[in-house]
């Protein structure tokens, strides 16, 4: 998958930010039980899936086991590559260039070691069956979301919801796919 999130989708205007992205991971995450990990930010009643920025020296591999770790408490082994997904918007100056993975939990899971930030905006880690996921992240208003003033983060919220709807389809198709080659 290679697939490029704009303004065009968002909003309906046209432009694209030339500034070089930020980059990320992002994971569809399972536990033993199938169910995936979704970080819910209570203080903005917000659902958005793990994963976060690369750190300097860092492979996306590498960071996306960090950051599974740090927001779920989890180790996890990476099952697939899932692709990229780039936000793009000039009318946000926003660009992010995330590398997405399938994985899977490995041992027990552990206690989150969530930042300030994190805690501040109550971050939870839930766990639901895929479809669940989807409707949980696809029904979230991103217009009437409390306690969200800022009409610049407001709109990335816009950018994250779609990016995540977006990884959720193609892990949900991925996963069809090895079911079939396994009957």
């Amino acid at each position: 998958m290679h697939k490029q999130i704009t303004d065009q989708d968002i909003f309906g205007t046209a432009g694209i930010n030339t500034l070089p992205p930020r980059k990320c991971v992002r994971v569809v995450l399972l536990d033993d039980e199938s169910r995936v990990a979704v970080l819910y930010i209570g203080k903005h009643d917000f659902y958005t899936l793990p994963g976060g920025g690369i750190d300097e020296g860092e492979t996306y591999e590498q960071a996306l086991m960090r950051e599974i770790e740090e927001e779920t408490g989890c180790c996890c082994e990476i099952q697939c590559n899932l692709g990229v997904i780039q936000a793009n918007s000039l009318a946000y100056d926003y660009t992010d260039l995330s590398m997405c993975f399938l994985a899977r939990t490995k041992g027990k899971k552990g206690i989150p070691d969530m930042t300030q930030e994190e805690i501040a905006e109550d971050t939870q880690v839930q766990w639901h069956d895929i479809q669940e996921t989807l409707r949980l992240i696809t029904n979230q208003c991103v217009d009437v979301l409390p306690n969200i003033k800022n009409e610049r983060y407001r709109a990335m919220l816009k950018f994250i919801q779609k990016r995540d709807i977006t990884l959720l389809n193609e892990a949900m198709s991925v996963l069809e796919s090895i079911k079939a080659i396994s009957r």
